[in-house]
């Protein structure tokens, strides 16, 4: 059904809304002293590598640069 609906497999989908919470939590001040990697597993990654692995994939850049980038006010929110 996920195939045929959305056009990517279960995991893919489900990383693409991780990864849409997390950018969501890397931009907001509620998280802002939360590190990258408590990020990551709040969001249902199990490790850091595949959490950088899938936002960069999805994003193009790492999360660390998401952060600092959106901080400085040269990167909008999607």
């Amino acid at each position: 059904v996920v195939n045929s609906r959305f056009g990517v497999n279960y995991s893919c989908l489900l990383n693409e809304h991780r990864i849409k919470e997390a950018q969501h939590m890397l931009t907001d001040k509620r998280y802002a002293d939360k590190k990258v990697e408590d990020i990551s597993t709040m969001v249902g990654f199990a490790n850091r590598q595949s959490f950088y692995a899938a936002f960069f994939k999805y994003v193009g850049i790492a999360p660390n640069s998401y952060r600092k980038q959106y901080a400085e006010g040269g990167m909008k929110k999607k």
